[in-house]
């Protein structure tokens, strides 16, 4: 696909010497039907054209099974000739245009939106429209095997954006109602207040959406999302939100489902094979600039230095706003679920002990996912001060019996005695993980 892209774009910037390169007239050449980037500034441009002679740069065309040619890029520059022409100005008929033939439309429609892209500046409508077709195109392609990494990172370079921004237009597809996303595509709203929108509860978006969305500034949005966070406060604490740093249990499910947001099929093969500090290095790599919001009131943002889940609505998280997560810390605990999600049976393994000198033996019990220890803590009380529970583990075994743990103790019903059991065994693990 990029060889296909690259090829056209450097033909067209060639010179007319090409035997593709044929001089056509303008009444030959047709609009696409399927160009969504608007003509616009053909008065100012037809000026320029005139003042170099001229069109100098190829235009890119197909031929119709009709006749004539179909424009896929050189629209603006076949308006400005025509406007030319018109108005009675010495300007040749003949436009210098590469002659390409598509097997299918997707082609067509792809080197459309990178031609455009690639050699003008496109509005915010353009460019969601640009992002929309191209995101459900590398979809489809990765889905068929095609292999080239971030999708995020991929669209930002076609579309000549940050990753940033990507992020920004991903955060509105996912979580902004159909309003906000139609005005976007509508020149309403641009894609910077859309972005704000989406990281409001649904509630709140449809009121927006319920008035004059071209009206709305990204401003406007973020005083209102302060306002209702200071709202929920007041009612429900009389304390001001906090920001933690993540102890491993608060919200663990939460914090699990957004740190696996950021894993990608390369990072995934990575955290199976790389060792602990070469999977921390390509993880925040990877995800240093990314922003998501795949929850309503849930975004995670990642900087340089950390990864940050806030809440839009704390009253309902514990009056907790923020979440930090230094990158080493999720990165060990990201290695060890992918790690934990390969290899199923390697948990049963962890709990197996010896029962030739023992009459009883503890079970490790799986339910939903998760297992229950109270037998083995009320065996490890019952039979006495000098009657320890001992299991030899290795750094990795560690790892994932410390998060198994982790996940079990922050949902268990389980008595405080055993809770603060578990607590002891959980630090006890950390104290020989390295990575």
């Amino acid at each position: 696909m990029a060889k296909t892209m690259l090829s056209n774009l450097a033909a067209i910037a060639q010179n007319t010497q090409s035997s593709n390169i044929r001089m056509i007239d303008i009444d030959d050449l047709h609009p696409s039907p399927d160009n969504f980037f608007e003509v616009r500034n053909i008065p100012e441009f037809a000026a320029t054209i005139l003042g170099q002679g001229g069109v100098k740069d190829n235009l890119l065309v197909t031929p119709l099974e009709s006749g004539g040619y179909e424009i896929i890029s050189g629209h603006r520059r076949t308006a400005a000739v025509r406007y030319l022409l018109d108005n009675g100005k010495a300007i040749s008929r003949l436009l210098p245009c590469l002659v390409q033939s598509y097997d299918n439309g997707t082609d067509k429609q792809l080197d459309l939106i990178l031609c455009n892209v690639a050699t003008r500046q496109i509005s915010d409508q353009e460019l969601w429209r640009s992002y929309e077709e191209l995101n459900s195109l590398l979809k489809e392609r990765k889905e068929a095997g095609e292999k080239f990494g971030s999708i995020r990172d991929y669209l930002a370079n076609l579309l000549h954006v940050s990753a940033a921004q990507v992020s920004k237009m991903q955060n509105v597809t996912h979580n902004a109602i159909e309003p906000v996303k139609e005005a976007v595509a509508n020149g309403d709203l641009s894609i910077h207040a859309a972005n704000e929108i989406a990281k409001l509860p649904e509630e709140q978006q449809e009121e927006l959406a319920a008035g004059d969305l071209s009206e709305v500034t990204p401003k406007q949005v973020k005083k209102k999302k302060s306002a209702t966070s200071s709202n929920f406060s007041d009612e429900a604490a009389p304390t001001k939100p906090v920001t933690m740093k993540w102890d491993g249990e608060t919200h663990f499910k939460i914090v699990k489902k957004q740190l696996m947001h950021l894993v990608n099929d390369n990072l995934r093969e990575a955290a199976l094979t790389q060792n602990g500090m070469d999977f921390f290095d390509v993880f925040r790599k990877e995800n240093k600039t990314v922003g998501i919001g795949y929850e309503t009131g849930i975004f995670t943002h990642c900087s340089y230095d950390r990864i940050s889940i806030s809440f839009s609505e704390p009253a309902k998280y514990n009056n907790i706003q923020k979440i930090e997560i230094t990158w080493q810390k999720a990165a060990r605990y990201v290695q060890e679920w992918i790690r934990s999600e390969a290899e199923k049976d390697a948990t049963s393994s962890i709990f197996s002990e010896d029962t030739e000198d023992q009459s009883d033996s503890t079970e490790s019990q799986e339910l939903d996912g998760q297992f229950t220890f109270t037998d083995a803590v009320e065996q490890e009380e019952s039979s006495g001060a000098n009657s320890n529970l001992s299991i030899e583990l290795d750094a990795r075994e560690a790892a994932l019996l410390s998060m198994t743990l982790t996940g079990y103790l922050s949902d268990c019903a389980e008595s405080d005695s055993v809770k603060d059991e578990l607590r002891g065994i959980i630090r006890k693990l950390d104290a020989v993980i390295t990575f």
